[in-house]
């Protein structure tokens, strides 16, 4: 976007009119003598714009839209209750501690991967 272009989208925030009542106040009061080739460049230009304003107006809407979805899905779940833990997820919580006492210089990533290996190792029954 052009300098001009966010001037003029500026104006219109700071001053609660439309971007076609700034656009016509900015040729007005420069009173330049357009010619119909670029009157209609600048009225590309405004479409433009009021289409870019127009998206980013319906993408902060869909923003809130997602938001207050995601506030309804909770409250009709309830307390926002969570699904219980897999058997991975239930070793692995009961695995790391012992690890970690086992070897205290070791890293979080190298004691996920000995606890990777140990469950892929296991049988079934285990």
């Amino acid at each position: 976007m052009h300098t001009a272009e966010k001037s003029l989208i500026k104006l219109a925030a700071t001053t609660n009119k439309s971007l076609t009542h700034c656009f016509t106040e900015k040729l007005a009061t420069e009173g330049a003598k357009h010619k119909s080739k670029a009157a209609e460049k600048d009225a590309a230009k405004l479409e433009k714009l009021q289409e870019t304003v127009e998206t980013s107006k319906s993408a902060e809407e869909t923003k809130k839209d997602k938001k207050a979805k995601k506030k309804a899905s909770k409250e009709k779940n309830g307390d926002g209750l969570k699904r219980p833990p897999s058997a991975y997820m239930l070793y692995n919580n009961y695995r790391r501690p012992v690890l970690r006492t086992e070897n205290p210089k070791s890293s979080l990533p190298d004691i996920s991967r000995v606890i990777g290996a140990e469950w892929n190792n296991m049988s079934e029954e285990q």
